[in-house]
């Protein structure tokens, strides 16, 4: 009897559709035919803008795990007028060939989740991210790979119904991506009719959480700094620059044919993030089985090399993102050049000649050079850089700039190539880099390794002004990038090993720059680096101290946690000198406190024994609840929340405070925030800190411009200067 009931089960597990799944969706030996049809279309202020695609995609299931697709009769067509749907299209698109690739090419499956693929080698970017998009529209993995095991797994693999969260990869993003799993109606056969004799098949809907993504496909200029760089918001009642919607519907037999999939994406986009317009990109694929048979004798053309892709993560190069060149770009650079150069000696002409304009154009061209034209062209103007006639030194001032300003991958290379040669040296190279450092706007792995790797080459780190300037740029720059890793591997390590000498050096200034440098990088492991100076472990100035405190502001404009806790405890430690007690405070309005945490700084305004302190929150505090930005909208709201148990004392000008002051206008989004803060000075009028800075624009915080002053000791400082200027010139001493 029990070997009866032993068998029983194991048959029963057997003849499981999951156990046979390894197959699954594919079946060895078939040949499946399937209709592509794709949209896309933009609009933005009443216009829009689309194409459309049409194919036929083939895939041979060549073994378990390996298929053959080839795309067949593609069809192309643009439109830019009339209302678009996923259920209705314009009707008068005029569809033509379009040439990719005849080859075929393979991928490589587990179950229904793609590994990887290969593509003949000659094969474009472009066509390799048009192949992703259709392979991700049949991706379909309902095993538990990538399980997320936060979320209750209710998927019952006997009858293929119920939920499920796995983290997926499309090529859109490695995300967390919802499975919903159930029975579909009667209804199908209609649909279907040359599929009737199937099993009755299952509908899967995927829908793809873009707030928890491991990687998004995502190409940014021109956010803002302290927006989130992927555009997304950080918290549910934030509103984010950009909204992403993606929704999967497939419907499968039970024992492994797709027999459609409709994929409709929609990504919003607010230009003023608070606005009212937006920008709206649509997407929708569908893909259709056509026949099932027996593979044919027919064998397709292999290509004679390929590449392996090893995701269907979109792919970029840098000649999607550069405009083409056409051959007269070169010349046409130089012909600018050659009209603006006489205008440096005669600046009143400037507006009547149109400088501005044909400067943002001459930007614009070498913006759109490679490497090799761009040397071609550096080499024209280099006569001018070293003549000594002044009208032709201004052409090289002019190109210099315009390089600079380009911010391309190529641009930052010449410019790298520059200061390698010491063709720019100095005072020069520096406000170069600097200006190369604002402008680059592809914060690719290659290229943040690559600025690193210059701002500590020995040959600039032994140049005054070069020297800070290349790593405030680099810094600044890796803030821009989501390569982790290397920031953590290997910039912080370096940085904080820099750091450790130059304060067991007593070299103040270079400890500086190494906490200026390292709090740019607004990254939390920076914290672990300030640790052993912040909590007394290792003995250094006060100053120092308090520069790190004050260099955490980049990580609290973040809203980071752990930097928001950090401040906190230093605000709260009553043994920290006030000045470190005070820009913690400063730092913390902009890490936006916990209600909890703002009760305790009201509270604070009442009792702490430092003066300083109490002024600072006191003054915090009531500005901060005036805010109407909507950005400080939680900052205002707990801040008004414990208003009324904040002194009622008043504190002079002379004491540091924060002033916090913003002008919005609701209707086309537009802000202006401005922050003075300082931290005043026990023995002077003047502040020992102050900080100063602007921020205006619609889509975000964007710092146009700060600035920052502190000294040690004012008193020193002003006696100092009083030596200077009262002792007699050399001339008068007789030496």
């Amino acid at each position: 009897m029990k070997l009866l009931i032993l068998t029983a089960i194991i048959a029963a597990v057997v003849s499981s559709p999951l156990t046979q799944n390894k197959s699954w969706p594919w079946q060895v030996g078939k040949e499946y035919l399937y209709d592509v049809d794709s949209y896309t279309w933009s609009t933005f202020d009443s216009n829009s803008i689309g194409n459309g695609f049409k194919a036929q995609f083939i895939i041979r299931v060549v073994a378990p795990g390996q298929l053959l697709a080839k795309l067949s009769q593609p069809l192309y067509a643009q439109f830019q007028k009339g209302k678009i749907t996923d259920n209705v299209v314009p009707s008068d698109l005029k569809f033509q060939p379009i040439q990719i690739t005849d080859q075929s090419f393979e991928i490589f499956v587990e179950g229904g989740r793609v590994i990887s693929f290969n593509v003949p080698l000659t094969l474009s970017v472009a066509h390799e991210n048009l192949f992703k998009g259709l392979i991700s529209a049949i991706q379909v993995d309902i095993s538990t790979f990538g399980h997320v095991d936060s979320f209750p797994n209710s998927f019952d693999k006997d009858t293929f119904q119920g939920l499920f969260k796995k983290m997926e990869t499309d090529v859109t993003g490695e995300c967390e991506t919802l499975y919903t799993v159930s029975p579909i109606s009667a209804e199908w056969r209609r649909e279907f009719p040359k599929f009737t004799s199937e099993e009755d098949p299952i509908e899967i809907v995927k829908s793809k959480n873009y707030g928890s993504c491991e990687k998004r496909a995502a190409v940014y200029y021109g956010l803002p700094e302290s927006a989130v760089s992927n555009g997304l918001a950080n918290k549910k009642e934030e509103k984010p620059l950009i909204k992403h919607f993606s929704e999967s519907r497939l419907i499968a037999g039970k024992q492994g044919t797709i027999l459609k999939s409709e994929v409709k994406s929609s990504v919003f986009v607010s230009p003023l993030q608070f606005g009212k317009q937006k920008a709206e990109v649509y997407s929708y694929v569908k893909v259709s089985l056509s026949s099932v048979q027996e593979t044919s004798g027919t064998v397709w053309d292999k290509p004679a090399e390929s590449r392996k892709i090893d995701s269907l993560l979109f792919s970029i190069s840098e000649s999607m993102l550069i405009p083409k060149v056409t051959n007269d770009s070169i010349a046409n650079a130089q012909k600018l050049l050659q009209e603006l150069t006489p205008l440096l000696q005669t600046p009143n002409q400037m507006p009547k000649a149109d400088f501005l304009s044909k400067f943002g154009n001459l930007v614009r061209i070498i913006g759109a050079l490679d490497s090799e034209q761009l040397t071609l062209l550096t080499a024209s103007v280099d006569i001018a850089k070293s003549s000594t006639n002044v009208a032709k030194t201004g052409m090289w001032i002019i190109y210099r700039d315009a390089v600079a300003q380009a911010g391309t991958i190529a641009a930052f290379r010449e410019i790298r190539t520059w200061i390698l040669t010491k063709k720019i040296q100095g005072e020069e190279a520096a406000e170069v880099i600097s200006g190369i450092g604002a402008a680059l706007r592809y914060p690719t792995k290659e290229v943040v390794t690559e600025f690193f790797d210059i701002a500590v080459n020995p040959l600039v780190m032994e140049q005054q002004y070069l020297n800070n300037s290349a790593l405030l740029a680099a810094t600044k720059f890796m803030r821009l990038s989501e390569e982790n890793v290397f920031i953590v591997d290997t910039v912080i390590p370096r940085l904080s090993k820099h750091l450790k000498q130059a304060i067991e050096n007593e070299d103040s200034n270079k400890a500086q720059v190494y906490i200026r440098v390292l709090g740019n990088l607004a990254h939390p492991d920076v914290l672990m680096v300030f640790a052993p100076y912040l909590d007394g472990r290792i003995r250094v100035t006060k100053y120092l101290r308090t520069q790190m405190v004050a260099s955490l502001k980049t990580l609290a404009n973040l809203k980071n946690e752990s930097v928001r806790a950090v401040l906190f405890s230093i605000l709260r430690n009553t043994a920290e000198p006030y000045e470190m007690r005070v820009l913690a405070a400063l730092n913390l309005f902009m890490a936006f406190p916990t209600a909890d945490m703002m009760l305790v700084m009201a509270q604070m305004t009442n009792d702490d024994p430092s003066t300083q302190v109490r002024a600072v929150l006191a003054n915090g505090i009531n500005e901060a609840a005036e805010l109407k930005d909507p950005r400080f909208k939680d900052l205002a709201k707990t801040a008004e929340a414990v208003k009324s148990f904040v002194a009622k004392e008043m504190f002079g000008y002379r004491l540091s405070t924060e002033s916090l002051i913003d002008e919005y206008k609701s209707d086309d989004g537009i802000a202006m925030f401005s922050e003075l803060s300082y931290v005043g000075s026990e023995d002077n009028i003047l502040p020992l800190y102050l900080r100063s800075a602007l921020r205006a624009g619609g889509a975000g915080w964007t710092e146009e411009s700060q600035v920052t002053l502190s000294v040690s000791d004012v008193q020193q400082l002003i006696e100092s200067i009083g030596q200077m200027f009262s002792k007699p010139p050399l001339y008068l001493t007789g030496t």
